[in-house]
């Protein structure tokens, strides 16, 4: 594959899609891989979280964007979905619906609330997302939908059918209010994100684009320590269900889930420019097995031990600053001769130096291995997977940096005895 083919193309275009959005790139580029990918994806969060925003602003990406967006209720219609009936066919008693402007129709579909929508309309959109037909009378017409996002501020009700739907939606993305401050006064001082933006030509995605990524995504292969990733995986899973609680529910993967969730990863790394689905892309699963979200901590915690062993290590500092700080201390209890406190303070300096030397090591090794496994749709928790121990290398490394200088400054205000006369 020719490097950075797709991987710097995306990673622009997420750019350019999460203008004016705060706080939701990550949700952005993971909607984007998803129609890509022709898979569908639930939003889930409380209203005015910009879920339908970032629907219209991902189909940008794309040549053809036929938009479809419909705010589902208890009382919506078939028709204000589909599209009404002909009253021509009506009139030779055939059932045929005008589908032009409506989903069948669309390239691109947002549809909020739901799981509120009637059993008929769901039944159709089963079989819209399964098979990329709609029944029209007699017919059976081919939708050239490309992507379907649906969103809720809350998760299908048990018993009422939902779950061969809930299925189908590969990723299930949790967009969460704005959490940082600086962010909620940017929000507050902004004229509000536009629904569209001008995608460049050349960052567009075509139809010539999709016949490419097809072919490589199904030559694409698994790297064995994948499947050995997935295999320990679904074992930590079943071992969870068997030892729940009654009253906690199971973490259920279907096989026709497995499967879909293997072709999102292979064009995930497709688009990363790689020829088979590695280590990183693994990342993505902690947005495509929960069906709770309760269930999603423990879904990262299952993915973390898994890769463990697969992950990079970071060397312990074998500084003790605490038996350090001890035997500074007692030294410099009693005034000392400026002699020793120079001497004191050039050892302090030169495990300061040591110290910097290693987070900076850190931080370095930590970067290697983002760039040697660069994927444009895993996110900064992501790579934390992959990398707790650097991270807890480098937070150690900062800690003993403070109390290293703490001691500086207490060498350098100890007391000086008075020469001998």
């Amino acid at each position: 594959m020719a490097q950075n083919l797709y991987k710097n193309k995306i990673q622009t275009l997420k750019e350019t899609l999460s203008q004016g959005l705060l706080e939701k790139d990550e949700i952005v580029s993971l909607v984007l891989l998803c129609m890509i990918a022709g898979k569908s994806v639930f939003l889930y969060g409380p209203p005015g979280t910009a879920k339908s925003l970032i629907s219209r602003r991902v189909s940008c990406a794309f040549d053809s964007n036929r938009f479809f967006d419909y705010l589902m209720n208890r009382f919506s219609t078939p028709e204000e979905v589909f599209g009404p009936l002909k009253l021509s066919e009506l009139r030779q008693d055939r059932l045929v619906r005008s589908v032009e402007g409506f989903l069948p129709s669309a390239d691109f579909a947002f549809l909020d609330e739901i799981w509120k929508s009637s059993p008929a309309i769901l039944n159709s959109l089963l079989t819209i997302i399964n098979e990329k037909q709609f029944r029209n009378g007699k017919d059976n017409i081919k939708v050239p939908l490309r992507g379907l996002v649906a969103a809720s501020n809350e998760l299908p009700q048990k018993g009422q059918s939902l779950e061969a739907l809930y299925d189908r939606f590969i990723m299930r993305l949790i967009v969460p209010p704005l959490r940082q401050k600086a962010n909620f006064k940017k929000l507050l001082q902004s004229s509000g994100a536009k629904e569209n933006v001008n995608v460049a030509d050349e960052l567009k995605f075509y139809d010539r684009d999709f016949k490419q990524i097809k072919s490589l995504v199904d030559s694409a292969k698994i790297d064995e320590s994948v499947l050995n990733v997935l295999e320990l995986l679904r074992s930590k899973i079943e071992a969870y269900n068997d030892k729940k609680a009654d009253d906690v529910e199971s973490i259920y993967v279907s096989e026709r889930r497995w499967v879909a969730i293997m072709e999102l990863l292979k064009f995930s790394a497709v688009l990363s420019d790689r020829q088979s689905v590695g280590l990183i892309d693994l990342a993505l699963l902690k947005h495509c097995l929960w069906s709770e979200e309760s269930q999603k901590e423990e879904i990262e915690k299952m993915l973390k031990e898994c890769l463990d062993s697969y992950s990079p290590q970071a060397i312990k500092n074998g500084i003790d600053i605490k038996n350090l700080a001890k035997q500074i201390e007692s030294t410099i209890k009693n005034p000392v001769e400026q002699v020793v406190k120079d001497s004191l303070l050039k050892e302090i300096a030169n495990v300061h130096h040591k110290l910097y030397q290693e987070l900076q090591k850190c931080l370095s090794e930590a970067n290697d291995f983002k760039d040697k496994n660069a994927n444009p749709f895993v996110s900064k928790s992501g790579y934390d997977i992959f990398l707790s121990s650097f991270k807890e290398a480098q937070e150690n490394l900062e800690q003993d940096i403070l109390e290293v200088k703490k001691l500086q400054d207490k060498v350098k205000n100890a007391k000086v005895a008075a020469p001998i006369a």
